[in-house]
């Protein structure tokens, strides 16, 4: 595309203005040729120096200077064209600082050489192993004569500081009687060295690989490794938490948000077995309520041509289903009653009656108070099994008034009515199993289950699939969250 000439003249034209421009200055400056294509002229040009740097680059002060700025809230391009440096030269030295501070703003053979000492260091002190060498045997000293660049100060400072903030850490370890440092408690020094110095520079300092550093930081949640609170942790979210009552993916959640940092679910899988932690699950025999029609039913409006059922909704009282399920106590003859309405939107019940009998009073007193709750022009499928409370003139009625479209279950066919099945078993496992009723009155026990009813909305962690992950959240927040009504 470009002559010899052309070529020529560029390249006598950028060393003969070395250091004054970057790349992207000097190709808009001449109007050609593309940046990509001028470093390639450059690097293969024999006056080409690798060592130097080969555009204008910003003194080690000017450069905190200028980091400070954008940390303070000025945008880099702004700080770039106030140093008449290009773009990406700023956003290198904010990144740059930002992974490996001072140190990673010195120039770039400097770095090259320190890496590659670092790397000759390290190889040494692996040849020497199982017994892991002292980090820094020989800590930096000062120079005979002091520079009088300020920059070259600060480096100076900054590697005399790491120095020595790693020999204290290491005397820490040293002073429990430690013969040597482990990778596991060299891990946990250079975890406290990351913060003010970086988590590169900590390493290096030590002579501790990267990779070395962070697997140990993963394997801190081991169950082998030495006890950090996982297990008491474990177990407070297991009893406390979830009353005995929830599984390893919420007690795996509460650990998590407590350490500030996700907890791995075979750990706390491991944790729980080892400290004999299972939810009580009730084991009945097969039970069927079918006793005939007694009408013509209405049809399944969530039944898909293949068979399976579509128990979701794309927004809120789209879809409800609804059942009675029954509780029994051991200290009173009366049985309790649960009429719930369940949203198919995120499973939030949106009304619910509790009685001692379980009449057409009953379910159509839920229907009703949950049908209280909808907007103008909102009219949601009601689906429900075959039961005789859903085919008693007054729920029809409630249906028919309201505008809501009613949908049964297949005859025999309980599975149709499985998210309000899964709906009794979330709360039957979670509250009513594996606890002792014993002594309790049908008022106090249907007093307790409204509140646990109306907690499940504003307290309980559900697990919803968002954007492809699982999130945690309570039914109520994240209606806010999404901006739906609550």
């Amino acid at each position: 595309m470009y002559g010899g000439e052309a070529r020529r003249d560029a390249l006598d034209l950028w060393f003969a203005t070395l250091g004054e421009m970057s790349v992207e200055d000097f190709v808009a400056e001449l109007g050609y040729p593309s940046e990509s294509t001028m470093r390639r002229w450059v690097r293969s040009d024999p006056r080409h120096d690798p060592d130097r740097a080969q555009y204008r680059s910003l003194p080690m002060l000017a450069r905190l200077e200028a980091v400070r700025r954008v940390a303070g809230g000025e945008s880099a391009a702004a700080e770039a064209r106030r140093a008449g440096v290009s773009r990406s030269h700023m956003a290198r030295t904010v990144s740059g600082f930002a992974r490996g501070g001072t140190a990673a703003l010195l120039p770039a053979p400097a770095r090259r050489k320190r890496k590659e000492a670092e790397m000759d260091e390290g190889k040494a002190r692996r040849a020497s192993r199982p017994a892991r060498p002292m980090p820094c045997e020989q800590p930096p000293r000062l120079p005979d004569e002091l520079p009088d660049d300020p920059a070259a100060l600060k480096a100076i400072i900054a590697e005399l500081e790491l120095s020595n903030a790693a020999l204290r850490e290491v005397l820490a370890v040293l002073k429990a009687a430690a013969p040597a440092l482990t990778n596991a408690e060299a891990a946990g020094c250079a975890s406290r060295l990351e913060g003010p110095f970086g988590a590169a520079a900590a390493c290096a300092a030590l002579g501790l690989a990267r990779s070395t550093y962070y697997y140990q930081l993963g394997a801190l949640t081991s169950p082998d490794a030495p006890p950090d609170g996982m297990a008491g942790e474990v177990e407070r979210a297991f009893r406390v938490d979830g009353g005995s009552s929830r599984g390893y993916r919420f007690v795996r959640e509460v650990v998590s948000r407590r350490r500030g940092r996700p907890v791995s679910e075979r750990v706390v899988r491991r944790h729980m077995r080892a400290l004999g932690l299972r939810v009580c699950y009730a084991r009945r025999g097969r039970y069927s309520s079918y006793a005939g029609e007694v009408d013509a039913p209405a049809p399944n409006l969530l039944l898909r041509e293949d068979g399976t059922h579509d128990f979701s909704a794309a927004r809120p009282n789209e879809a409800w289903v609804s059942d009675v399920t029954e509780f029994r106590l051991p200290g009173d003859g009366r049985r309790v009653y649960l009429s719930p309405v369940v949203d198919l939107f995120d499973g939030k019940p949106v009304a619910w009656s509790i009685g001692t009998r379980p009449d057409a009073r009953l379910t159509e007193s839920s229907l009703e108070a949950a049908c209280a709750t909808l907007r103008a022009g909102q009219a949601p499928v009601a689906h429900t099994d075959r039961g005789c409370h859903y085919r008693w003139p007054g729920w029809k009625a409630i249906c028919e008034r309201h505008g809501l479209a009613r949908s049964m279950s297949r005859k025999g066919r309980s599975p149709d009515n499985a998210a309000c099945e899964g709906f009794f078993g979330n709360l039957k496992n979670e509250f009513f199993h594996g606890r002792d009723w014993s002594g309790w009155r049908a008022e106090a026990f249907m007093e307790l289950l409204d509140g646990w009813m109306r907690a499940y909305s504003t307290e309980r962690l559900k697990a919803f699939r968002e954007d492809g992950r699982i999130v945690y959240d309570t039914i109520d927040n994240r209606r806010r969250r999404l901006g739906l009504a609550v």
